[in-house]
């Protein structure tokens, strides 16, 4: 049994009426509802206009290569790849803490932010193609 039919196999697994792969789904979207959210995490009551323009350029592009993503590669890959940079997120933003300096703090934090934005960025794509198939006609 290869790596594929294992995770096929896995995901498949269905709690009640709903397989996990569904869960997975709906959890992505939850947590890419709003890229401000890591700003809230690090312990910021409000944003400058520098790391405002930053998180939306950061959304921007990355949302413009979730979608080239997804047009050019299966779809596993865009669904996938955003879950990377939430790990990142939270790892980076578990780290600055743990700095003894506050500008180096506050640049972890703004990373933090940034990988964040990069995984928010795929909340639609993740709620579109939760919805349908990839647009291929079947072939019957």
């Amino acid at each position: 049994m290869t790596n594929r039919d294992l995770s096929t196999r896995l995901l498949s697994i269905r709690l009640g009426d709903w397989p996990i792969y569904s869960f997975l789904l709906a959890f992505g979207q939850v947590i890419s509802v709003n890229s401000y959210q890591i700003v809230l995490l690090s312990g910021e009551t409000n944003q400058t206009p520098e790391k405002l323009y930053m998180v939306a350029a950061t959304y921007m592009g990355t949302s413009i290569l979730w979608w080239a993503m997804e047009r050019n590669f299966k779809s596993v890959y865009a669904l996938s790849a955003p879950w990377i940079f939430f790990g990142l997120a939270f790892l980076f933003l578990g780290i600055a803490p743990f700095c003894a300096d506050w500008k180096v703090e506050d640049a972890i934090t703004n990373v933090a932010t940034c990988f964040y934005a990069a995984g928010a960025s795929s909340g639609a794509l993740a709620f579109a193609l939760n919805f349908g198939d990839e647009g291929k006609p079947r072939v019957t």
